[in-house]
């Protein structure tokens, strides 16, 4: 008994500590903005707080190729107050439970969503693998928020911050409007693009095919995009599909015929679904020759430069892309004319360019 006396003692002691701390500092802005700690690196992190403790009537999501987009450009294009939560390899069920989390929270009138065709054959339940999906931070269970409290790596962060203050080092207020914007941190065109992508992984493999069962990927588009734009009649969805580079997509085509046939099946399950809609606008830039077979846009085979994305904006704003009813046809053609792109012998010159 003598033993258990001090270590209980010493747990209650640590206990309070780690939710004192937690709770007064908040190392990840959830509870409010009012913090001494730093903005998170991490998006599926960070942008919870974002959203609970900023105003907005408009978000802006999809994956890493929605990151390049600037506040100012959607707010003057599209007349909004907008939050960007794009999500680096985000998966479809992460992107939605970022918008529902909007929808729960504030409600906006406008969703910017970006749909990259491989977010939509993902598993239906899919989020990040390693470190988990902190799903405790998008839902409305009170409860749940102990796990963010009694967290090891947020008390951690509490510690740094209270070091961080005592030291006085600055802490910027507005940079979580700018964090994720990656264009000016790389190089783009002919022979960095092809050299950023050998470092990331190289080119496609076939032996990383896939074969992804239909059912899996209607349900996958059902449950988390469908299920919103259906059940909000009075919010506009903005839907487009980014300007992956025409390079890897024919790459795609011949390496991985497997997914490159379930990314389609996809897109002629969807397509028409959301044409349908009357609050939905679809707009398409797979298939944008000025934009997809210019390489210089790059900085790897599929995340292209800010110019890009402002073009890419004013297109959507201008409707210059709008699907229409022959949208399936547009599709085969361009899967057709993919066959016969020399993939290889333009991503060889390129790697070999010099200016």
């Amino acid at each position: 008994m003598t033993f258990f006396r001090p270590f209980l003692i010493t747990l209650f002691v640590g206990c309070i500590f780690v939710l004192s701390i937690n709770t007064i500092i908040d190392p990840l802005r959830f509870f409010s903005d009012i913090s001494i700690a730093k903005y998170e690196p991490q998006t599926r992190y960070r942008y919870p707080g974002i959203i609970r403790n900023k105003d907005f009537d408009a978000v802006v999501v999809g994956t890493s190729m929605a990151q390049n987009f600037i506040k100012e450009d959607i707010d003057n294009l599209f007349q909004v107050d907008s939050l960007l939560l794009a999500i680096a390899g985000g998966s479809l069920r992460e992107q939605s439970l970022m918008v529902q989390l909007a929808l729960s929270t504030k409600k906006p009138k406008t969703i910017i969503w970006e749909i990259y065709d491989g977010a939509l054959v993902n598993g239906v339940n899919e989020v990040r693998k390693g470190a988990g999906f902190p799903f405790y931070m998008y839902d409305e269970d009170l409860f749940n928020d102990i796990f963010y409290l009694f967290n090891f790596s947020n008390t951690v962060a509490s510690i740094e911050a209270v070091g961080d203050f005592i030291i006085g080092r600055d802490i910027d207020n507005d940079d979580w409007k700018t964090m994720d914007f990656h264009s000016g941190k790389f190089k783009h065109g002919c022979p960095e693009l092809m050299q950023s992508q050998l470092r990331k992984g190289g080119l496609l493999s076939e032996k990383k095919d896939l074969q992804i069962p239909a059912t899996d990927i209607r349900l996958n588009i059902d449950r988390n995009l469908l299920s919103i734009v259906r059940g909000h009649p009075d919010i506009e969805f903005v839907v487009f599909s980014p300007p992956v580079s025409y390079a890897f997509q024919a790459m795609l085509k011949k390496r991985q015929p497997g997914k490159f046939a379930a990314m389609t099946l996809a897109k002629d399950y969807l397509y028409p679904q959301l044409l349908g809609l009357p609050n939905v606008s679809l707009h398409e830039y797979f298939s944008e020759h000025t934009m997809v077979k210019d390489l210089e846009n790059y900085r790897d085979l599929m995340h292209f430069s800010a110019e890009l994305s402002h073009e890419l904006l004013v297109s959507i704003q201008q409707e210059k892309r709008k699907v229409l009813g022959n949208w399936h046809e547009n599709l085969l053609k361009h899967n057709d004319e993919l066959s016969n792109y020399p993939f290889e012998r333009v991503l060889s010159d390129c790697l070999s360019y010099s200016p």
